[in-house]
């Protein structure tokens, strides 16, 4: 089957690459770059911490043996509040209470437990900090009107709107508000712009500030945001403290959190070995996998 896919993707490459092509989106890039204010972040310290969490199972025949952890840490390795973790073994169900249903959906259900500790870490942890850095997008989690009934996080959002301090950091976005492209924004503005900056704040109706930065030249962009109205200055100082402890365009402590916190597959087999699980019967002997 692979063959036909291939030669589908080569036969058609014109049509699929359509909406990549910088000729059809000249427009949008010279509107990103209009909002882009090029500079290079002032030397300033802030003092930061970075929360990211992380989440992994193995599926046996009729449960999940499953781990999650989050973490809030200075950019010197220290913790701001004691990590949070899970471990259990149970089918991952997560309740949906409209229809009284029950939705088998283990990504679902961990990432809603990280996500809850994520809130819990930001919230003990805005004390002993300038700006708290979260990873991922409070927009994203906002809207998902889908998930709502089963994200928790949903409800906490409404508490971390009014928290200036808390910095949502999204690596990558398909959010297209701001420049209203096919692609999303944070596309334009990659391709758009190559110098370091920020864009133009966008606010979102339900009080979020929204822009795009680049920490280093040539970098790609990321997505900001920050509960309240912001100015462009006050996005300039949110700039500063993202740049102010920053490894290849982007922040050492949101870098360092996620290399804290993550679970490998290799991590989750030695846990199963730890349980005397390794023997256990998986989802794929039927297939020899």
């Amino acid at each position: 089957m692979l063959t036909q896919i291939y030669t589908y993707a080569v036969e058609n490459r014109e049509k699929l690459l359509q909406k990549l092509d910088a000729r059809t989106n000249q427009e949008l890039f010279r509107e990103a770059n209009h909002k882009w204010f090029s500079c290079q972040p002032e030397l300033r310290a802030y003092n930061t911490c970075a929360i990211d969490s992380s989440w992994n199972y193995l599926k046996y025949h009729g449960y999940y043996l499953y781990s999650v952890e989050a973490v809030s840490v200075f950019p010197n390795g220290s913790f701001a509040a004691e990590p949070r973790y899970e471990v259990g073994v149970n089918t991952l169900a997560t309740e949906e209470s409209e229809r009284g249903e029950a939705i088998y959906n283990p990504m679902l259900y961990l990432s809603s437990i990280g996500m809850d500790y994520e809130y819990s870490l930001a919230l003990q942890s805005k004390e002993r900090c300038d700006f708290v850095l979260v990873d991922g997008s409070l927009l994203a989690r906002y809207y998902d009107r889908r998930k709502r009934k089963s994200i928790s996080f949903h409800e906490y959002a409404k508490t971390l709107m009014t928290e200036q301090k808390v910095v949502f950091v999204a690596k990558t976005s398909e959010s297209n508000v701001m420049l209203k492209g096919t692609l999303g924004d944070i596309y334009y503005f990659t391709k758009a712009t190559k110098k370091a900056g920020y864009s133009a704040p966008y606010f979102d109706s339900i009080g979020i500030t929204v822009f795009y930065a680049r920490l280093d030249d040539y970098q790609p962009c990321i997505k900001v945001e920050v509960p309240g109205k912001l100015n462009q200055q006050e996005c300039k100082q949110v700039f500063e403290a993202l740049a102010a402890n920053r490894f290849n365009g982007y922040s050492y402590s949101l870098r360092l959190a996620h290399e804290m916190c993550k679970i490998s597959d290799d991590d989750m087999q030695a846990l199963a070995s730890v349980l005397g699980l390794d023997v256990e019967a998986g989802a794929r002997e039927v297939l020899n996998e």
